[in-house]
């Protein structure tokens, strides 16, 4: 869910349930051991998709979901980030 905070010109076009699909291919540089240069210890975790490169991601798939909403002076920030994630499921 994308939460909007920007001014108040914002298009009246916008709706609840905005649907948007964006895409990442996930490589060495988005897993959790790539994050040691900023927090040490992560080097000998699992090379997964780091969770802060998924906030990130999500972040920026609101971003783009809104985009054609917003006048040229209007952003949107996050306010609030509610994950869950699940396993691989071990024959995946």
């Amino acid at each position: 869910m994308c939460v909007l905070a920007v001014g108040i010109a914002m298009t009246s076009d916008l709706k609840p349930g905005l649907r948007h699909v964006q895409t990442l291919r996930v490589d060495d540089s988005l897993t959790v051991p790539a994050m040691t240069t900023a927090f040490a210890g992560f080097g000998d975790m699992p090379p997964v998709f780091a969770t802060a490169f998924m906030v990130g991601f999500i972040e920026w798939a609101c971003v783009e979901a809104l985009r054609p909403f917003l006048s040229s002076h209007e952003r949107t920030v996050g306010t609030h980030v509610d994950v869950s994630m699940s396993p691989r499921h071990p024959s995946a």
